[in-house]
C-alpha cells in the first residue's frame, strides 16, 4: 500500500477551514464531543480486524500487542465517554476570607486547534489515545499519521475521514515537505511522538507562534537488576518488555546493568528465555515482529557492529527487515550502541558492583523516558528512584506503567515534555481558566482610596487574622466568623 500525500498547497487552506469550524463553537458542544467519541468506538469495533491486519503488514505484530493496540484504544474512548461530564464540569474552589462573599471556579476550556504528529511503531494507539483527549476537551484536530507505517497510517487516515467529523477533524498525509508546511501553520498545541532531532525542529517551529508542545521523544531507558532479584520471575518480564514489537518501543529497556554476582546467570537465563519465547529461529515465529523497514534494519545492524561482543542473536537480514533478539556484552559506553537510542531488539548488558556507580552513569546522561529496577530490597529500590530522574518507569516490571490510566505518560528533559494518558490527556488539551465570582454588592470603603493611616491599620489587623486562620483552619473557623462579624461592625461604625 502507498500513501497519497496531501498536496502542500492545500495544507494551509485546509487548516484555515478547520479554524473557522472551531470558531463556530460546534466542537465545544457536549453533544459533538459525545458523538465523535461514540463514532471513534464504532470505528475501532467495526474495523478491528482490518487494523490488526495492517499492523501485521507493517510490523508483524504479535497477537497480544495488536489486540492491545485496538482494545487499549477502545478503553481510552470508553473511559472518556463515561467520565466526560465529571471531567468537563467546573471545579469549585475557596477564596480568601478578605474577599468574601465570593467563590472561585476553574472552567475547562478547549485550547483550540490541536496538531497531532503521530509515530509508526504503534500507529493505532499513538494516534487514538491523544485524539480521545483532544476531542473530549472540545478541540478541533489536525492529524498527521506517520508516513513510515504505510498500511496502518493509510487505513487509520481513511477511517478517521469516514467516521468522524471531517470538517473539524482532518488528516494530513505526507513526509518532510508536507510536515514542514504543516508546522508553518498556527496551532494551539502540538503533540509529537518520535525522535529528539525532529522534536527540536518541531519546538523551533512552535516557538514562532508561541505554541505549547507535548514531545514524547524516547531516549535510552536503563534497566537495573539488583543482587537479590528472583531471576525466574524477572527474566520473562524483561525479555518480553525488551523484544515485544521487535524492540521498537520508546519505553523498552535500552541497556541493562546487572549486579556482578548475578551477571552470568542473567545472560544465561535471558538467552534461554529468548529461545523459549521465539524458538531456535525467531524469524519463523509468529510471536516475533519485524523491523519497520530495511533502512532501520541496516541502522540497527550498524549499532550491533559498533562495539561489544554478541552473546546471542546478532543475525540481520536487511531485505527481510529482520533483526534477531540480540544480547551484547563488553560494549564501550562511548560507542553508537550506547550513545544513540537503539529502538530495536538489541540489549547491551553491563555488570556493576556498587549501584551508586550505575546511578552516576544514568545521571551523567540525558534523562530517560523510562527507568526499570528489579530488586527485593526496598532500600535499594528507593535509592535508585530517589537519586535518578526519568519520565516514568516500573519496579519489578517493564512497559506496563504505560497502560495505567491514572499515571501520566511522558518524558523529562531530553526525553520529552508534557504528558497524556486517560484524564491526563483531557487536561493536557484543556485550558484551566480560573474565575472569581462575587455578588454585585457594596464594598467596604477601606478597599478604595484614599488610604489613610486608619484604613491601613485596619487592613493590617485583618491580614493578621487571615494569616492565623490559614494556619489553624479547623480550630478557628468559628472564631473567624465571630471576629470578622465584629470587625465589620466596628468598621461600619467607624467609617459611616
Amino acid at each position: 500500500m502507498s500513501l497519497v500525500f496531501t498536496p502542500v498547497h492545500e495544507i494551509g487552506p485546509r487548516i484555515a477551514a478547520v479554524r473557522t469550524v472551531y470558531r463556530s463553537g460546534v466542537t465545544k458542544k457536549m453533544t459533538w464531543r459525545r458523538a465523535q467519541l461514540t463514532q471513534l468506538v464504532k470505528l475501532l469495533e467495526e474495523n478491528k480486524e482490518q487494523i490488526k491486519s495492517a499492523l501485521v503488514k507493517d510490523l508483524k505484530m504479535d497477537a497480544l500487542v495488536r489486540d492491545a493496540e485496538v482494545s487499549g484504544s477502545l478503553q481510552e474512548c470508553e473511559q472518556a465517554l463515561a467520565q466526560l461530564d465529571s471531567w468537563t464540569k467546573p471545579d469549585s474552589t475557596s477564596v480568601p476570607a478578605i474577599i468574601q462573599p465570593g467563590s472561585g471556579a476553574i472552567y475547562k476550556d478547549p485550547l483550540g486547534i490541536i496538531c497531532m504528529i503521530s509515530a509508526w511503531n504503534y500507529p493505532c494507539s499513538l494516534l487514538v489515545r491523544p485524539l480521545v483527549g483532544a476531542i473530549a476537551a472540545g478541540n478541533a484536530v489536525v492529524i498527521k499519521p506517520s508516513e513510515v507505517s504505510v498500511n496502518t497510517s493509510g487505513l487509520m487516515g481513511s477511517l478517521v475521514e469516514k467516521y468522524l467529523d471531517n470538517k473539524a477533524i482532518i488528516v494530513i498525509h505526507g513526509g518532510v515537505a508536507e510536515t514542514t508546511e504543516l508546522l508553518k501553520q498556527k496551532f494551539d498545541k502540538i503533540i509529537y511522538t518520535g525522535n529528539g532531532e525532529v522534536g527540536k525542529i518541531i519546538m523551533r517551529a512552535a516557538a514562532e507562534h508561541l505554541t505549547p508542545v507535548i514531545l514524547e521523544l524516547g531516549g535510552k531507558s536503563p534497566l537495573i537488576v539488583g543482587p537479590d532479584v528472583n531471576m525466574d520471575n524477572a527474566v520473562p518480564r524483561i525479555v518480553w518488555g525488551k523484544f515485544t514489537n521487535c524492540g521498537q518501543t520508546c519505553i523498552a529497556p535500552d541497556y541493562a546493568y546487572v549486579h556482578e554476582s548475578r551477571y552470568d546467570e542473567f545472560l544465561k537465563k535471558m538467552k534461554q528465555q529468548i529461545a523459549d519465547f521465539y524458538g531456535a529461529d525467531p524469524s519463523k515465529s509468529s510471536d516475533y515482529g519485524k523491523i519497520i523497514n530495511s533502512r532501520h534494519a541496516a541502522r540497527i545492524d550498524g549499532l550491533i557492529k559498533s562495539s561489544g561482543n554478541v552473546f546471542c542473536g546478532g543475525v540481520v537480514d536487511e531485505e527481510a527487515a529482520y533483526v534477531a533478539p540480540t544480547l551484547v556484552t563488553d560494549a564501550s559506553v562511548d560507542s553508537p550502541l550506547m550513545t544513540k537510542e537503539i529502538f530495536g531488539p538489541v540489549l547491551p548488558v553491563f555488570r556493576y558492583k556498587n549501584v551508586s556507580d550505575v546511578i552516576d552513569f544514568i545521571n551523567d546522561r540525558p534523562k530517560p523516558l523510562a527507568l526499570y529496577v528489579f530488586a527485593k530490597d526496598q532500600e535499594f529500590i528507593n535509592n535508585v528512584l530517589t537519586n535518578t530522574t526519568s519520565g516514568g518507569g516500573c519496579v519489578n516490571e517493564v512497559l506496563m506503567h504505560n497502560i495505567c490510566k491514572e499515571l501520566p505518560f511522558g518524558g523529562v528533559g531530553d526525553s520529552g515534555m508534557g504528558a497524556y494518558n486517560g484524564k491526563i490527556s483531557f487536561d493536557s488539551f484543556t485550558h484551566h481558566k480560573g474565575m472569581l465570582k462575587r455578588p454585585n454588592s457594596s464594598d467596604l470603603s477601606l478597599r478604595f482610596p484614599p488610604y489613610t493611616d486608619s484604613k491601613m491599620s485596619w487592613l493590617a489587623r485583618i491580614d493578621k487574622i487571615v494569616a492565623v486562620v490559614g494556619k489553624n483552619k479547623k480550630a478557628l473557623t468559628v472564631v473567624l466568623a465571630s471576629v470578622l462579624a465584629f470587625v465589620v461592625f466596628k468598621l461600619y461604625k467607624y467609617f459611616y
